[in-house]
């Protein structure tokens, strides 16, 4: 058992283990700028082996026609949560 919150210098009044966590672990695993997803699909749109670059989900709208929500874009949604852009590959 947890012996309680580690204070530098003072008598421990409980036997066990005291955890002292620093802030720098959690600097060293922050993320930077948000990048670019590369997502080759099979879709029956775009022109096959060229890339559509999608930053937005106007440029998705624009560019393919399909809704945000359409079950085929399930790949781009997950994608999109991470990366700034989406280039999708579309595959014959």
């Amino acid at each position: 058992m947890n012996g309680g919150t580690f204070t530098p210098g003072t008598e421990k009044k409980r036997p066990g283990i005291y955890f002292n966590f620093k802030t720098t672990a959690q600097q060293r695993i922050t993320l930077g700028d948000r990048g670019t997803v590369a997502l080759p699909i099979t879709m029956s749109w775009g022109e096959p082996k060229t890339f559509i670059s999608i930053s937005g989900i106007e440029d998705l709208n624009k560019k393919i026609g399909l809704n945000i929500d359409d079950k085929s874009l399930l790949l781009f949604r997950e994608a999109k949560k991470k990366a700034q852009t989406v280039l999708l590959l579309p595959s014959e």
